[in-house]
């Protein structure tokens, strides 16, 4: 029985130069590689050819290879697309060293729990979920059908 080779293969990957002053260049550059669901988008956008990638934060822009933030212009960071030799690559950070989430308000806040009331009362469900299991199956699986649909349309535009 004959061994298998090991087969190099390259694959892209996207980085955000991550310093401080990113425009500062008596700094060594330090790159940040961006999550395997971002970089599969911004590639995405880079093979059709369309002038930016959105993601949930920022756009790239890749005539100008910028990281712009969605919310302010003036927050912009280099990025760079590279060939990473696959049969060399390490098991993703994320997986290890995930970032925690920190809610910016507790859940408990007042216009949350208005939301779910008016949900409640403009689908005419009762407060006993128990009795409306098959109600919310449904509902759940219309708010994943609409997920759904804006991610495709995002990815259109």
């Amino acid at each position: 029985m004959a061994l298998k080779s090991w087969q190099h293969s390259e694959q892209i990957q996207w980085m955000w130069k991550a310093n401080e002053n990113v425009f500062d260049l008596t700094q060594e550059a330090e790159w940040t590689m961006y999550t395997d669901v971002e970089n599969q988008i911004i590639e995405q956008a880079y093979q059709k050819r369309m002038p930016e990638a959105l993601l949930d934060q920022y756009h790239v822009n890749f005539e100008h290879l910028m990281q712009i933030s969605n919310k302010d212009e003036r927050q912009q960071r280099p990025v760079k697309r590279v060939a990473v030799d696959t049969s060399q690559q390490m098991l993703r950070k994320e997986r290890f060293l995930a970032k925690p989430l920190t809610p910016s308000k507790p859940f408990s806040d007042s216009d949350q729990l208005d939301f779910l009331l008016a949900t409640q009362k403009h689908f005419n469900i009762s407060s006993d979920w128990d009795e409306n299991e098959e109600e919310v199956r449904m509902l759940v699986d219309k708010a994943a059908e609409g997920i759904l649909i804006e991610g495709k349309l995002i990815m259109i535009s």
